[in-house]
């Protein structure tokens, strides 16, 4: 209900209400496989209804309706089932899914909307998404393991992609629609992990690629009329082949005198095969350490987080470049009584002004902040 706001966009009330209902069922069956293993089995059946509606009303004007959302119904049929077989140290599952899948619009003024860029396109389609992996696990020594995964999967459109319209991401501040003659898109992953565990030291590294076909994404559509509020218009499309990489870590060390020395990082990069324009919407590299105090009544941490900077954005998203960024925060929390606990946090200590890369529609991060936390615990007999 967009009645009460003061400063119009366009001059007119935009009320866009919306909402999703979803029923389905399981059944699963677990049971012993040959020799020291196990087979489970999955049944569901969903049904879900997705409706989203605009309502324009001008000050001195007709008011304007259009579906964003055009009464979209999915129906879906899925069999999952997955069998591990453990040998000694090793450890091994493979699991799978195929699933059939049906996707329509019941609103004929919904279907007429995308039919006024897409003529002929269809009010609904059927798909069969699936899925294979295969996971083996080694317990190499008692404070050393690792893994190795192979996936495969192949996924239909979601709502929004096939027959969303006039939907606006604050993100990048382009107005999407969809399409309904998407392909599938499909991706295949290889992962490999390790986590190594020594006294007080504790490390986990894992590391992943992937290839993806068909890759689906928002492209820039110039066909559509231009409004003042958005920076244009984006319609779902498959773009091709795209690889991503990545990279997790996670480091503990325990100090002496009650003291830990933790961090993490993350880092992913994703690219188009065909002429290497990074993907849309990545998170820059990040990560995070701390230096935490432990005792039995109290506790104190200081952290340091922080992200790289935005500097190669993607041309075919259009995103903008974005500056890193580095923020401290401090926490005190005691344990006053069984019953009571007090906390006590600076947030951004040192007031900097920054933007996080995932953040919906770009906003400043407030500035230094401090949280007070009072907790009490009872039980009352009555």
């Amino acid at each position: 209900d967009d009645a009460g706001r003061d400063e119009l966009l366009m001059g007119m009330h935009m009320d866009m209400p919306g909402h999703t209902r979803s029923s389905g069922a399981s059944l699963q069956a677990i049971g012993a496989a040959r020799g020291p293993g196990q087979l489970t089995m999955r049944l569901e059946v969903l049904n879900t209804l997705d409706h989203a509606d605009m309502l324009m009303r001008p000050d001195n004007a007709s008011p304007m309706y259009l579906l964003t959302w055009p009464d979209v119904r999915s129906r879906s049929v899925s069999l999952w089932s997955e069998l591990v077989q453990v040998r000694g140290a090793l450890r091994a599952s493979l699991n799978g899914r195929l699933e059939t899948a049906r996707m329509e619009a019941l609103n004929n003024q919904g279907v007429r909307q995308l039919q006024l860029s897409q003529p002929g396109a269809p009010s609904g389609r059927s798909d069969w998404p699936a899925s294979l992996g295969l996971a083996l696990d080694w317990e190499v020594q008692p404070t050393l393991n690792t893994g190795l995964s192979l996936g495969w999967s192949r996924r239909a459109p979601s709502t929004t992609e096939a027959f969303g319209y006039y939907l606006y991401v604050a993100s990048d501040g382009y107005l999407y629609s969809g399409d309904p003659l998407l392909k599938q898109e499909q991706s295949v992953q290889l992962e490999w992990r390790t986590a190594w565990k020594s006294g007080p030291l504790d490390f986990r590294i894992t590391l992943w690629h992937s290839e993806m076909l068909d890759w689906i994404t928002g492209q820039p559509d110039p066909g559509e009329v231009p409004v003042p509020f958005a920076r244009g218009w984006k319609r779902f499309a498959n773009s091709g082949r795209a690889r991503l990489q990545g990279l997790e870590l996670h480091l503990r060390r325990a100090l002496p005198g009650h003291w830990n020395l933790q961090g993490s990082g993350t880092l992913q990069h994703g690219w188009r095969v065909a002429d290497g324009d990074p993907l849309a919407g990545m998170s820059p590299p990040s990560g995070r350490v701390s230096l935490s105090h432990e005792r039995s009544r109290w506790s104190w941490l200081l952290e340091l987080r922080g992200a790289a900077g935005r500097t190669h954005p993607s041309r075919l998203g259009q995103e903008e470049a974005r500056a890193g960024f580095a923020v401290l925060q401090t926490r005190v929390e005691l344990q006053a009584g069984s019953r009571l606990h007090l906390s006590l946090a600076v947030d951004n200590l040192l007031d900097r002004s920054y933007r996080e890369a995932s953040d919906w529609g770009s906003p400043l991060r407030p500035g230094r902040t401090l949280q007070f936390r009072l907790q009490y615990s009872g039980s009352n007999r009555f």
